[in-house]
C-alpha cells in the first residue's frame, strides 16, 4: 500500500474513531498537524450528526484553500472502524488513495 501511495504524492493518516493517530505516512511536521486537525474535524462532525441523530459520516470530501484535496473515511470492519484522512494534490489522486487505504485497512480489521 505504501509504495502505491508514493506514486499518487498523498499523504495519509489513520485514526481510531477517537482521533487518536494508529499511522501516518508523512514526517513532515505541518503536514502531520494538518492530518490531526482534518481527523479531528471529522470526530467532531461526526460526533455532531450523532447527536442530532442524523446517523453517521461515513466520507467527506473537501478543496483546501491550498488546492489539494481531502478525502476523510470510515473504515468498518466487524467489530471495528478506523478513520482515514487523505490530502493529495489532485481529486483523483486523492480518491484512489483512499480506495487503497480503505483496502487495505478493511482487510487488517476483517
Amino acid at each position: 500500500m505504501l509504495e502505491d501511495l508514493k506514486e499518487t504524492g498523498a499523504v495519509v493518516q489513520i485514526a481510531t474513531p477517537s482521533g487518536e493517530e494508529v499511522l501516518c505516512t508523512t514526517s513532515n511536521p505541518e503536514e502531520e498537524a494538518s492530518l490531526t486537525q482534518l481527523t479531528n474535524a471529522f470526530v467532531e462532525a461526526n460526533t455532531l450528526a450523532h447527536s442530532l441523530k442524523l446517523g453517521s459520516v461515513r466520507r467527506v470530501i473537501t478543496e483546501t484553500k491550498d488546492g489539494k484535496f481531502t478525502t476523510q473515511s470510515k473504515v468498518q470492519g466487524k467489530e471495528d472502524e478506523l478513520l482515514s484522512t487523505v490530502v493529495a494534490d489532485s481529486l483523483q489522486a486523492s480518491l484512489v488513495s483512499d480506495g487503497l487505504v480503505a483496502k487495505t485497512t478493511s482487510k487488517l480489521l476483517n
